[in-house]
């Protein structure tokens, strides 16, 4: 009898006050039919239903969804709310081109489906305290876009979620110009990609839970952004923040374990940060990361470079143009694929990764010409080479286990004094320590081919002994254009040059301009430059120079001496010997 008296006055039953308000729609939506239809609920649950102007009241019993396209391009509706929370989810494109909509109180839900807020473009702020997931759209591509579930939410400054912790699929937030904050402090996963696409004036963004970024590409070009903590993230994956300038704060990287492609690519604010667990590092990661000094990776095993070395592949250098950047430390890298790794960090200096086996590609350190330690006990490929091409102030590597030494890989390195030996190389290619003053004596037990310019100006050798070289390859011509073509050109200390098995140089002026040079033993030499005439092989040779070559040259030119041996005795008075 109470439960009766508290539900009546007089004998009859209360009518429940309105605990849900519809801006704009009266005009559509003006029965209790109606709205229930529209709700996808029995007209028996709408109760104390009315107009007021261009608005509807009315007071829902229970718990429901806001269903699939309830309102969907509905430009009359200004406001939803659902101040008693009995909404629990919001299906997908429930508001979708709601472009009057101006807010919408909804305290209890839980769920957001695709689309479901897409183009609300006169929405400034969201807050959605029990949320707990939003649906993104099934792709980032343009077809796709009407999936977004906040996409073109123009007016959006803030979105607050307190209790969101997934974010599922793609570009969920696209181009939603407006947008400064977004306020979600537990959430830990947003899978997909591109969530944030074009909402370029994103300046916070609160999660200190963030886990899984999904394929990536999240934070892309948001050049205003300036914190995300990424310290919990198991990994970077590609493009997710590219092109981020003011990112200033990422706390540490101490749960990753990959960065992707063009990650941080452009972050040229990002400082300094700690990354204990991170193995693999790809394309462009940390390309033009301009304030960053130092980087320490004690895990780390594989680093993916350029996929060319020409001009237009120099954004994809993942440390390329790191202006500040004075050490780099590896102590597990084995493997630089790729080309321009490095390229242009001018700051470099000191590059210690002790057990880096392999460098592909090529020209992986190109213009940072500051560097001159360089550390790893364990080379055996330098790719197409090039990798230390200019490095003037380089003062040495251990080349004792490379099997080969590629073009270019040493040109111009003038202060390298140390490469402890070539003890495994089997080839040196054209230019590789061209110009390298400081290159001392070396013993190189195996190298059967020499190419051209390959030692030129190595002005501080005074000995060479080649016992297993066949062949030297020549500069292309013998005028002065061609003088810093010579394989041994300019070898002003030479005294000695000895080559057992040698029996072809090929080409002009090989060993041109070598004042020092005393003796020359080549005892199976039967090819002596690019025809039997004079080839100038031995110009400006020491007076005096004994040569010893194969019989078959003492008749070689039409029953004379080889041109260059006659150049030779006669110019140089060199005594030739000639062996059976």
């Amino acid at each position: 009898m109470g439960s009766l008296i508290q539900n009546t006055i007089w004998g009859k039953l209360k009518t429940p006050r309105p605990n849900t308000f519809i801006g704009g729609v009266s005009a559509t939506l003006n029965t209790p039919a109606l709205i229930a239809a529209k709700l996808g609920i029995s007209v028996s649950r709408i109760e104390s239903f009315s107009i007021v102007g261009s608005n509807i009241q009315f007071a829902v019993t229970g718990n429901y969804t806001i269903p699939l396209n309830a309102f969907n391009g509905n430009t009359s509706i200004t406001y939803y709310d659902d101040k008693a929370g009995l909404v629990t989810s919001i299906a997908a494109y429930a508001f979708s081109g709601c472009t009057m909509l101006t807010y919408i109180i909804s305290p209890l839900v839980a769920s957001i489906g695709v689309g479901a807020f897409n183009s609300c473009t006169a929405i400034t702020s969201y807050n959605f305290p029990k949320l707990l997931t939003i649906s993104g759209a099934n792709s980032s591509t343009a077809p796709y876009f009407p999936e977004a579930s906040f996409g073109n939410n123009s007016s959006l400054v803030t979105f607050t979620a307190a209790k969101l912790t997934t974010i599922s699929g793609h570009i969920a937030f696209r181009n939603n110009t407006s947008l400064v904050t977004f306020d979600t402090p537990l959430l830990s996963s947003i899978s997909g990609s591109n969530t944030f696409s074009g909402s370029t004036n994103m300046t916070t963004f609160t999660s200190t839970n963030l886990t899984n970024l999904g394929t990536g590409g999240h934070f892309n070009g948001l050049n205003k952004l300036t914190s995300v903590d990424c310290s919990k993230l198991t990994s970077v994956p590609a493009f997710t923040f590219q092109g981020c300038s003011l990112l200033s704060y990422i706390n540490n990287l101490n749960s990753a374990t990959s960065i992707g492609v063009y990650a941080f690519n452009s972050c040229t604010l990002i400082p300094n940060f700690t990354s204990p667990f991170v193995t693999s590092i790809g394309v462009s990661a940390f390309n033009s990361c301009i304030s960053i000094t130092s980087y320490n990776f004690p895990e780390l095993l594989t680093i993916t470079g350029a996929a060319g070395s020409s001009a237009v592949y120099y954004p994809e250098a993942p440390f390329g143009s790191n202006s500040s950047l004075v050490t780099f430390t590896a102590a597990k890298l084995t493997t630089i694929n790729g080309h321009l790794a490095f390229r242009d960090s001018a700051s470099l200096v000191t590059f210690d990764t002790p057990l880096l086996s392999s460098i592909s590609g090529s020209y992986t350190f190109l213009g940072s010409i500051n560097m001159i330690t360089f550390t790893s006990t364990n080379l055996t490929n330098l790719g197409t080479g090039g990798h230390f091409n200019g490095l003037n102030k380089l003062t040495s590597v251990d080349c004792s286990k490379l099997t080969s030494v590629p073009a270019f890989t040493f040109q111009g390195c003038s202060l390298l004094s140390y490469i402890n030996n070539l003890n495994s190389a089997t080839s040196i290619g054209s230019y590789a320590f061209s110009n390298c003053t400081l290159l001392p004596n070396f013993t190189s037990p195996f190298v059967t081919s020499i190419g051209v310019s390959a030692f030129n100006s190595c002005i501080s050798i005074t000995s060479y002994n080649f016992p297993e070289l066949l062949t030297i390859s020549g500069a292309a011509g013998s005028s002065a254009p061609y003088f810093p073509e010579a394989p041994f050109g300019s070898n002003s200390s030479l005294v000695t040059f000895t080559a057992a098995k040698l029996t072809t140089i090929s080409g002009y002026i090989a060993f041109r301009n070598n004042t020092s040079l005393v003796t020359f033993y080549t005892p199976l030499l039967t090819t002596l430059g690019a025809n039997v005439g004079n080839n100038l092989v031995f110009e400006s040779i020491k007076t005096g120079c004994s040569i010893t070559v194969k019989e078959s040259l003492k008749t070689n030119n039409t029953g004379t001496a080889d041109g260059d041996l006659q150049f030779a005795i006669l110019s140089r008075a060199a005594i030739v010997n000639y062996t059976s």
